[in-house]
């Protein structure tokens, strides 16, 4: 259960969210229906008592907040903060890619190295005819 202070983001938003529902004139069974949610869960986000996460774009749309401001004021991680871990693992997994390649062609070369060493060991000598 989230700590009941203004100090606690979700306490915070859920005020914030409960004045713009009462300055717009929307009653809280109106907004729990435009999120798809139960009155009652809505009323546990404006008592900053639910998981914002779920609920963050039809929090943001309703507030006509960003929701990188939503998530930046939850401490959660931001769309543009996802996308650069994205770019930043799928350039590893390419570079990941590009090593493995590199390894089985050196491996694949390796062996027809050592494939070249036999046949001028036998070629060369006698005792192995």
């Amino acid at each position: 259960m989230q700590e009941m202070s203004d100090n606690n983001p979700y306490v915070a938003l859920g005020k914030r969210l409960k004045q713009r529902r009462t300055d717009t004139g929307m009653r809280a069974e109106q907004m729990a229906q435009n999120f798809g949610i139960t009155w009652g869960t809505y009323q546990r986000i404006e008592a900053g008592l639910a998981e914002l996460l779920d609920y963050l774009e039809a929090i943001s749309t309703a507030l006509n907040v960003p929701l990188e401001e939503l998530e930046s004021l939850l401490g959660t991680e931001t769309a543009a903060d996802k996308m650069k871990r994205v770019d930043a693992i799928e350039a590893l997994l390419a570079q990941s890619t590009e090593l493995l390649r590199a390894s089985q062609i050196d491996v694949f070369r390796t062996g027809e190295i050592i494939g070249d060493i036999v046949e001028i060991e036998i070629a060369e000598n006698s005792e192995y005819r």
